[in-house]
């Protein structure tokens, strides 16, 4: 009997000691509460920290956002500062040059001022440019009027029938009988006839320059103008009444075609 109380004890405790081997490799296997417990925590807390370090790493990007962002200013203000400079001093050459062309063109001015002063008063040829119609005459009376050769001239013509006053000139050049005949001479109003519709017809007074004229051929008298059915231009019918050498007598007639200029 006291062999199987022994066996039975023995049973015991062997099974007692597999029940505390068994809790000991329970507790191996299980997790670390503290450990576990700590790690939780600190999962909690990296979003906090990372929430509070987002702050901080935005407002260091603002930062250098907003210095990024002052460099670029600064360089378009220097660049306006560097277009303003090289404007003025563009201004300022184009000034100097504006300047210096200025005074070439005064002086040029002035130049050619003095050069007109120093020439001859312009002939009638280069100074009019009027005009007057006559009933009958389909050419305009001008300022300047010459036969096709070219040898005989009016000058003012026109200026004279407007203003009922005053005189025109006339030259005359050509060779006759080998001879070379120069001729120059002043035209007036010797008288106007006018009518009730406002026409008017001219008789015209002419008189040879006798220091102008080659010697002999100096004369006076009238001549009006007109229009030939037969013949264009202008026609002018010169009668002698006054000679002052045997080459134009008194009574001579020469009529001329003159055409405008």
């Amino acid at each position: 009997m006291n062999k199987k109380v022994e066996e039975g004890g023995l049973g015991q405790v062997l099974k007692e000691a597999d029940e505390l081997l068994d809790r000991l490799d329970a507790i191996d296997s299980k997790p670390d509460s503290a450990n576990t417990k700590k790690l939780i925590e600190e999962t909690k807390e990296e979003p906090q920290k990372i929430q509070q370090q987002s702050p901080i790493n935005s407002t260091d990007e603002r930062t250098q956002s907003l210095i990024t962002s002052g460099w670029i200013i600064a360089g378009f203000v220097l660049a306006i500062f560097i277009g303003i400079a090289a404007n003025s001093n563009t201004s300022g050459t184009q000034t100097k040059e504006n300047i210096e062309q200025s005074k070439v063109a005064e002086s040029s001015q002035v130049q050619e001022k003095s050069e007109q002063d120093s020439r001859p008063a312009p002939s009638p040829r280069e100074s009019s440019q009027e005009e007057v119609y006559f009933n009958g005459i389909n050419l305009p009376v001008t300022n300047s009027l010459c036969n096709k050769k070219g040898n005989f001239c009016i000058y003012g013509l026109a200026r004279l029938v407007e203003s009922e006053s005053g005189s025109a000139t006339y030259t005359f050049e050509d060779v006759v009988n080998n001879e070379i005949v120069s001729i120059r001479g002043d035209i007036g109003v010797s008288n106007i006839d006018k009518g009730s519709d406002g026409t008017r017809t001219f008789t015209f007074s002419f008189r040879d320059n006798q220091s102008e004229t080659t010697q002999g051929w100096a004369a006076a008298g009238y001549f009006n103008i007109d229009q030939s059915s037969k013949q264009p231009g202008i026609m002018t019918r010169f009668k002698t009444t006054e000679s002052f050498g045997p080459k134009t007598p008194v009574g001579l007639e020469n009529t001329s075609y003159l055409f405008p200029r």
